[in-house]
């Protein structure tokens, strides 16, 4: 409803007004009623009515110094004049006022309906233009990421002709192109055991509290960030020259190995690319920074990486001829893994690019997998190449290949098909629930990555794997209530959980009731 204020010192026309229109039937609520100009800007200001009718001659404050005060107080507010004084002054300090409309008494209810109306009208198509612009606004904030993503791919891949207007549109959408000079860096974080257990609002808060220690030190008016993948952030600079580029950005690494992998105990590793001048200059950066990253799979103790150490080269000779010995074991059934080890001590000793090495073990895993499906005249499950890529680092992707094959000469088939492999790590925790576990570990005791297994785990058990686990451990405790007379805190550390905050806060969720009502309930009382 349009809510409307009449101010006249006469009280015959503000019953007038109020009692012979009937305002309701035009969508119109009479809010409040003045006699003076003093009155009408304090009950204005508590009311905030839409349309005011006012006289001008009244005491106090006349009409025009109250249409003065409430064109500043209330800007929306639309004015009509009501007044007997025909007079020209009146009307132009009236239309410097932003008054709507100007009547003279005595004005038939029609006009007045008129006149309040066609203020009614400006008012409804007001309130529709910003609805649809808070829409507008909504969708276009929900869309920026969207776009985002598709200006930066385009830039990393050097597609600018196919997203000129995106590039033009780059400071709307909060990516930083003025350069002249643009340097990247990728960024990797590792998570933290703790960031898989929790509630799902709890890991949110983990994951908005490393996205913003990321924008404290990323986020300048000549800098961007964004997730490209998961654990993996791109970082672009501008700057006015090379070395302001490369000190800022060195400056930059440094404090994000500081405050994230120190500070807060995470896993950080850093690539830097080349500096660059204009926007193709962007890909070429990303490039660098990719093989510089990849550099960090031979040295584990190392943090930030430059674009001039590379990423490696492709397997030589030596290393493809002890590829094809560990070939030729498997095709023999015989012992491969150490002809594993010497592939990988030769990539070490060569700094060969860990991507070409993950190709050539995935070739290597490709062909143990046909053989075994020819003899067992079945398939082994899903294998898919990308998991090889979850291992950081080459010594633990050589332990994981190394135990694989190993297992696999002993007759363990790692890779049978999902219900098996979940099956074993359902027995695997069982067994071990009392002990720390996170998916990392559990994911290296069965030989998988521990993405992979988190997917299968949720698409087999229809939950997370924290989940099922904290679920697990809370019904051995439930039963550990029931049958012993054990202290809660001994209880929650005897089934796995070191926090007991946290263990009653799971205990509540998944039992559905707190500790001391299931007490109760079970008649035991709580130990002194």
């Amino acid at each position: 409803m349009i809510k409307l204020m009449i101010v006249d010192d006469e009280s015959s026309i503000r019953r007038g007004l109020k009692h012979y229109i009937d305002w309701n039937a035009w969508g119109i609520s009479l809010e409040a009623e003045a006699s003076d100009g003093e009155e009408a800007f304090r009950r204005a200001l508590e009311v905030r009515p839409d349309i005011l009718i006012s006289d001008i001659r009244m005491p106090e404050k006349d009409g025009l110094e109250l249409c003065s005060l409430l064109r500043d107080a209330l800007p929306g507010l639309r004015i009509i004049l009501l007044t007997g004084y025909d007079r020209t002054d009146y009307l132009h300090a009236a239309l410097q006022n932003g008054v709507h409309d100007y009547l003279l008494k005595p004005a038939s209810a029609d006009k007045i309906i008129s006149s309040v109306l066609k203020c009614k009208e400006e008012i409804v198509e007001e309130q529709n233009r910003k609805a649809q612009k808070l829409t507008r606004d909504a969708l276009l904030d929900e869309s920026i990421p969207i776009l985002q993503m598709m200006l930066i791919s385009d830039l990393l891949k050097g597609n600018m002709e196919q997203n000129k207007r995106l590039v033009h549109q780059s400071k709307m959408l909060g990516v930083p192109l003025d350069g002249p000079v643009f340097q990247t860096m990728t960024l990797h974080v590792s998570k933290q055991n703790g960031d898989e257990c929790g509630s799902q609002v709890e890991q949110d808060m983990i994951y908005w509290q490393l996205i913003q220690k990321i924008e404290s030190i990323c986020g300048g008016d000549r800098e961007f960030f964004c997730e490209l993948a998961p654990e993996e952030y791109f970082i672009l600079i501008n700057a006015d020259s090379p070395d302001k580029a490369e000190q800022r950005t060195s400056d930059m690494a440094e404090r994000l190995v500081v405050e994230i992998g120190h500070n807060d105990g995470r896993h950080v590793v850093i690539g830097i690319g080349t500096a660059g001048t204009g926007l193709m200059a962007i890909g070429e950066s990303y490039r660098t920074a990719k093989e510089a990253f990849r550099a960090s799979a031979w040295n584990r103790k190392k943090q930030i990486f430059y674009s001039d150490e590379g990423a490696g080269g492709k397997l030589s000779a030596e290393a493809q001829l002890t590829l094809k010995h560990a070939l030729s074991a498997l095709a023999t059934g015989r012992d491969c893994t150490g002809d594993v080890s010497r592939l990988f001590g030769i990539c070490r000793r060569e700094q060969t690019d860990i991507g070409e090495l993950r190709r050539c073990l995935s070739q290597l895993i490709a062909f143990y997998r046909g053989m075994t499906a020819s003899d067992q005249g079945e398939g082994l499950g899903d294998f898919e190449e990308y998991q090889l890529d979850d291992f950081l680092y080459a010594e633990d992707l050589e332990k994981w290949v190394r135990d694989y094959l190993g297992a696999s000469r002993k007759g363990e088939n790692r890779w049978g098909v999902h219900s098996q492999l979940i099956a074993k790590t359902i027995a695997y925790l069982k067994v071990h629930y009392r002990e720390e576990i996170t998916l990392q570990t559990l994911a290296k005791k069965m030989f998988i990555s521990p993405n992979y297994l988190g997917r299968i785990f949720r698409e087999e058990m229809g939950c997370k794997f924290s989940d099922w686990l904290n679920h697990y451990r809370i019904d051995c405790a439930m039963e550990l209530i029931k049958t012993t007379e054990m202290r809660t805190m001994d209880i929650a550390e005897a089934v796995g959980f070191g926090n007991y905050k946290y263990f009653s806060v799971c205990f509540t969720k998944y039992a559905g009731c707190s500790l001391r009502d299931f007490r109760t309930q079970n008649r035991r009382e709580l130990p002194e």
